[in-house]
């Protein structure tokens, strides 16, 4: 009998752990550690659009997000940084050619006078074929970093998010799916004025989270429940649309801090 006793609360602790495995969450606490490392990414940018004789000026400034994975090095979108080659008035492409842009960081963190620090930042590394890049800032900033994983499909996720405040947060989600095609994905694609064949827009890879995503939220990291880097927000749609990160590890870590 003492034994059968034994054996029923050594199975119950077990079942109590492995469950307890499942809804364990490292993640949280580093979510001071992360929302100092997160920053707010600002593109100004003039050029001409159009062809020839018939260009016309524009000017531009455009908000994201990313974050430090080293004193001088964030990672973000592309699209954050890197002024486009089209507009899209009404829905049409017009080329665009760029004459001046400049980036500039807003930190998290208050320096002289008790003022978030604009920082000067440049591009050193774009990913050819997804929309992934890394700056270079002129001055230190704290910093987050706690590798790469890869993510499969109903994985659970984090968005590091600061709307409505400049403090950065995260909500938690899921990977609904993988791979994504506008309009495919919805025939009415909203805020989103392409009309040329989504051929052109379509990825097998990216992924599809059930998490809101809001304007001015791309390039914010997306992590595993561990705390390491699976994605980067790219698309607001019904949902998040990200691209994982699993595919440049060497790349990003060249940049990463393991102090």
């Amino acid at each position: 009998m003492t034994y059968i006793k034994s054996f029923i609360a050594g199975l119950i602790f077990f079942i109590f752990i492995i469950t307890s495995w499942m809804y364990y969450q490292p993640v949280h606490y580093y979510t001071e550690e992360i929302s100092r490392a997160t920053v707010d990414i600002y593109l100004a940018f003039s050029g001409r659009a159009g062809k020839d004789e018939d260009a016309w000026p524009v000017s531009s400034v455009t908000y994201g997000q990313g974050i430090a994975i080293s004193p001088f090095y964030v990672l973000t979108a592309k699209h954050v940084v890197a002024p486009p080659d089209k507009i899209y008035p009404l829905g049409i492409p017009i080329p665009m050619i760029t004459e001046k842009s400049e980036i500039f960081v807003l930190s998290r963190e208050k320096g002289e006078g008790g003022y978030y620090q604009w920082i000067s930042a440049t591009i050193v590394w774009m990913a050819q074929e997804d929309d992934l890049a890394i700056i270079q800032l002129e001055k230190p900033v704290n910093y987050y970093w706690r590798g790469i994983s890869g993510v499969q499909i109903y994985d659970k996720v984090f968005l590091i998010t600061s709307w409505g405040t400049h403090k950065g947060y995260l909500v938690s989600g899921q990977v609904i799916g993988i791979g994504f095609c506008p309009f495919k994905a919805d025939q009415d694609f909203g805020a989103f004025p392409i009309i040329q064949d989504d051929e052109e827009f379509c990825s097998t890879n990216l992924l599809v989270l059930d998490l809101p995503a809001m304007p001015g939220e791309s390039g914010s990291s997306v992590l595993d429940r561990w705390g390491r880097l699976v994605g980067v927000l790219s698309l607001q749609w019904k949902y998040g649309i990200c691209v994982p990160v699993a595919k440049y590890k060497r790349i990003i870590e060249k940049y990463a801090s393991y102090e």
